[in-house]
Order: structure tokens, then C-alpha cells, then sequence
């Protein structure tokens, strides 16, 4: 059977405890791959007008300007990011003997993750508020290593009354 389009859904009545809390606050059930391309296009690119994209991007070291064709149509963008990721999580896990189906399945909610708001604000929770601070950059690096993935978030903040940063250089790698 073909992978769907959709984002796999989420069974309510063949679930456990932790399902049924998490799964809901994730945001990733019952969401089409057109939706979460949106989003990942949102988060992971400049918007016109903009300097840099709210989110830097990068996959097993790779920046996300060097994964993505740079003529890939700028309403296309955060499809293509989505089916490089499902594809690359895939072929991993393929390689580590995973079923394809499972393979497929497995990369696809994965990839979904990184484009839920309530994922990528979860590190907000172990940050004290502070007045006197802001967030500055945040970065993410996907790693996948035989049928393991890792999502290493980086979160930088400055203070309120900071002059503002330098203009960056031209650089697309952000350290």
C-alpha cells in the first residue's frame, strides 16, 4: 500500500494515558503535508522583508540553504524540506531494517514535529521568566544515525536594553 498524503491520524480508542495527553498537544494528527509544509516554510525561511528566518535549519550538519535547492520556488520550499527529511529519515531507517512501511510512516511524523508550534516551544518551559531578556536566535540540528533521530534545539537570548546586533555577515551557517 502507498504512503498516504496525510499525516498519519491518531486512533483515540486503541491508545494509552500518555497518548492520549500527548498526542492532542502535539498538533500533529490530522494535519495534511500541505499544512505542515506551510508551516515549515514559516519557521525554517526568511519572509520577504526579513533577514534571516525565525528558525536556522540544519540536517546531519548540513545547512538548509545547501539541503534545499536554492531555485526550488519560494511556495515550495517547505514541501521540498518535508519530503528531504521523509526521505532521508527514511532511507536511515530503511538501512537500519526498518519495513519500509514503518520506515515511511516513522519519518513522516517525525519530520511533522518540527513543524508543531508546541514542539518547538517546549524548551520554553525549562526557561525562567525574565523581564530583562528576550530570545535572540534559535537553532535546530537534525541528526539521524542508523533508526535513531536526534533534535538538538539551541535557544540564545539577550538582554532588553542590548544595542542591536551587528547586520550578520553573509554567511548561511549560523554557529
Amino acid at each position: 500500500m502507498p504512503p498516504s498524503t496525510r499525516i498519519r491520524s491518531w486512533n483515540r480508542t486503541h491508545t494509552s494515558i500518555i497518548e492520549q495527553v500527548l498526542v492532542p498537544q502535539t498538533e500533529i494528527a490530522d494535519r495534511t503535508e500541505r499544512e505542515v509544509a506551510a508551516d515549515m516554510a514559516a519557521r525554517y525561511w526568511a519572509a520577504p522583508g526579513d533577514e534571516r528566518a525565525p528558525i536556522a535549519l540544519s540536517v546531519n550538519s548540513v545547512a538548509l540553504d545547501r539541503l534545499i535547492d536554492p531555485r526550488v520556488a519560494v511556495g515550495e520550499r517547505g514541501g521540498a524540506l518535508l519530503q528531504t527529511l521523509i526521505a532521508q529519515m527514511g532511507d536511515a531507517f530503511e538501512n537500519a531494517r526498518v519495513r519500509t512501511d514503518l520506515a515511511l510512516v516513522q519519518a513522516r511524523d517525525i519530520a511533522g514535529f518540527l513543524a508543531c508550534p508546541t514542539f518547538l516551544s517546549a524548551h520554553e518551559l525549562l526557561v525562567a521568566p525574565d523581564a530583562t531578556r528576550r530570545k535572540h536566535r534559535q537553532a535546530i540540528d537534525v541528526h539521524t544515525d542508523g533508526n535513531t533521530v536526534c533534535i538538538h534545539m539551541t535557544t540564545t537570548y539577550t538582554d532588553n536594553e542590548a544595542q542591536p546586533a551587528p547586520k550578520p555577515r553573509t554567511s548561511s551557517t549560523w554557529r
